[in-house]
């Protein structure tokens, strides 16, 4: 399980995932990767997915990176044509899910892929948000899983004014909506954040990272749900996107203080990057000591 939020306004779309990463139940990673960063013809955005972490005997952001860079190099590099062609890509890869050479029970075959960003549409800009899914949004559990990917998204009215702004729930919804009081006091943290937004978030190129920074400090609010927490990890990664640049800034959000930065996977038309790391602090050898010399 995973936890996206997706901040959608008309001057800028953030999103954040956290890290964690569950096999069966257990955690096998606290590093994953969660985001993939695409540029296409006529858009820019990000994609963040939750649900299963294996597709075809690999990690869920390789399969999906894979997948676009095949839609790219067939010629269609265009958001619809990605759009639709993930949409069966994804039902025929999880219809025959495996896990330890056996099919995976339906129930825990649920993928969602949301995708925000800019797309031009007649010479304007226009922020959207996507989903790619085969289970229920509006169920309660993630494990109302359907036989089939569906579509559904939104291109947003370019006409409200620029503070108006929606902030999305992915995957771990219940740390938020299950009722209980510590869902309550994580929902109450939801609206503060909501507000705060509101007012630091005006202006028509407001500074991103105050605004993922919030959003990374909420999903590790979550995180303090006793059932679903542990299924959350405190690090995240955001992306933040502008209608009028197709630079795409990417944050590390550590829970501990830390010298190494990881970034989003990276997709374009002649060019994808994979899990990027960079250290601040990198060890540099000393040549002259002969001990050292590989």
């Amino acid at each position: 399980m995973t936890l996206i939020l997706t901040l959608v306004s008309m001057n800028k779309i953030v999103q954040v995932s956290d890290r964690r990463l569950t096999l069966d139940g257990e955690v096998c990673d606290s590093n994953a990767n969660k985001l993939v960063c695409v540029g296409c013809d006529d858009a820019h955005f990000s994609i963040g997915y939750t649900g299963v972490a294996e597709i075809s005997g690999q990690r869920t952001d390789y399969w999906l990176v894979d997948q676009i860079e095949s839609i790219f190099s067939s010629g269609h590099r265009d958001v619809l044509n990605v759009y639709k062609e993930l949409v069966d890509k994804a039902t025929t890869a999880v219809r025959g899910l495996r896990y330890k050479w056996r099919l995976v029970h339906p129930k825990h075959k649920g993928l969602t892929l949301a995708l925000a960003g800019f797309r031009q549409i007649s010479g304007t800009t226009v922020p959207f948000l996507a989903y790619i899914s085969n289970v229920d949004l509006d169920a309660a559990s993630p494990f109302d899983v359907q036989t089939s990917f569906f579509r559904k998204g939104w291109i947003y009215d370019p006409r409200p004014p620029a503070d108006k702004q929606m902030l999305y729930i992915n995957g771990a919804e219940g740390a938020f909506m299950a009722g209980d009081k510590p869902a309550n006091a994580i929902l109450k943290r939801y609206w503060e954040t909501m507000r705060l937004l509101r007012k630091v978030d005006l202006g028509y190129r407001p500074e991103g990272r105050t605004t993922a920074d919030r959003m990374a400090w909420l999903v590790r609010q979550a995180t303090k749900h006793p059932r679903y927490g542990p299924y959350i990890g405190p690090d995240c990664l955001s992306v933040v996107l502008h209608p009028d640049n197709p630079g795409m800034p990417t944050y590390y959000h550590p829970e501990k203080a830390t010298t190494i930065e990881y970034g989003p996977h990276l997709v374009i038309p002649m060019l994808s990057v994979w899990d990027m790391e960079v250290d601040l602090e990198p060890h540099i050898p000393d040549l002259a000591d002969p001990t050292k010399r590989s």
